[in-house]
């Protein structure tokens, strides 16, 4: 098998039923769905996390629909100082909305 090959002399095959069961839920959008809605609603409120809305009609377990926002990645940062964002506050924010997602 190919992933031997990629890895001789690590026993990597007991992976492969749970990499198996894994990758089809990662491939299920409708988990997506669900956790973008959870996610929406945890951030509730919170007017420094914008979650996309996902459009119902529109999803399947292939397919996730979310609408379309217009902004600037968090890591671009002549973009964020072009639209007069404070790159250290950015910083806070992102840490303390993965801290909330996490813990």
């Amino acid at each position: 098998m190919a992933i031997e090959r990629l890895f001789s002399g690590i026993s990597v095959m007991w992976m492969m039923p749970l990499f198996r069961v894994n990758l089809n839920k990662e491939l299920d959008f409708r988990l997506e769905h669900a956790n973008a809605e959870r996610c929406a609603a945890n951030f509730d409120g919170d007017s420094s996390v914008y979650v996309p809305a996902v459009i119902n009609g529109l999803c399947s377990a292939r397919v996730l629909t979310m609408e379309y926002i217009d902004g600037v990645k968090v890591d671009d940062k002549q973009a964020l100082s072009a639209g007069g964002f404070d790159q250290g506050e950015v910083s806070s924010i992102v840490a303390e909305v993965f801290g909330k997602m996490v813990f």
